[in-house]
């Protein structure tokens, strides 16, 4: 069995030689992309659970302080209206009586959810904005202000 080599042009052989060298370097820039892309999208989500988890850390914060300090205090404290120019939402749930509640926080299609340690008097609820945090005969209240 014999073998037989072709021989291609010089022009021909520069000519593929060039296509495989733009194929590797297209193939790089794709990978390099999608290690960028990723990156960048871990980065985002971590930034979005800081912010959600820094509101949460606020109002925890407050009761905190509402739970050290005497009879009759009261404070106002203000949440952002938007992080990083995207709504959320933040309730105080369950609203049942008698059940451990919790600190919810829904942004960018994720729930933050931290309990709250503190009895809270029925009826407390925190919103975007301004908030009044009180207490009074060792009921902490909080209420839109």
């Amino acid at each position: 069995m014999k073998f037989y080599s072709v021989a291609l042009p010089k022009r021909a052989q520069s000519s593929l030689e060039f296509a495989v060298l733009i194929g590797m370097f297209m193939i790089m820039f794709v990978v390099f992309f999608y290690v960028l892309s990723d990156r960048m999208l871990a980065f985002h989500e971590q930034r979005n659970a800081r912010a959600a988890n820094d509101i949460i850390y606020k109002v925890q914060n407050e009761f905190n302080l509402a739970l050290k300090v005497h009879d009759g205090y009261n404070r106002t404290f203000w949440l952002p209206l938007e992080l990083y120019g995207r709504e959320y939402a933040i309730q105080l749930a369950p609203l049942a009586p008698d059940v451990p509640r919790e600190i919810q926080v829904e942004y960018v299609n994720h729930t933050y959810v931290a309990p709250i340690l503190i009895n809270l008097t029925l009826g407390s609820q925190v919103v975007k904005g301004k908030n009044r945090i009180e207490k009074y005969m060792n009921n902490i209240t909080i209420s839109p202000d």
